[in-house]
């Protein structure tokens, strides 16, 4: 379970990061639905805010790939999920 968990937000960019920090912060939920808006937006803000944006996504996928390592050498292979 853990692993299908890593393996799907390791995929996180700054963009996806700036999306979900967007559709936070509104009550309303419908006024950031839309993705490809929200992309604009991302394009659209300032450098030092995607600068900010993109340094947090990779220091998130650098931890998920720490801990991924250390799930695949705590767990022995026969515990591992082969199938994911």
């Amino acid at each position: 379970m853990l692993r299908v968990t890593f393996q799907r937000w390791a995929a996180l960019s700054a963009a996806d990061l700036f999306a979900v920090n967007q559709r936070g912060r509104f009550a309303s939920y419908a006024q950031y639905d839309d993705a490809q808006a929200l992309q604009r937006s991302y394009q659209c803000a300032a450098p030092a805010v995607r600068l900010a944006y993109e340094e947090r996504a990779a220091a998130i996928n650098d931890e998920l790939e720490i801990a991924k390592a250390v799930e695949e050498h705590l767990l022995p292979p026969a515990d591992a999920d082969t199938n994911q």
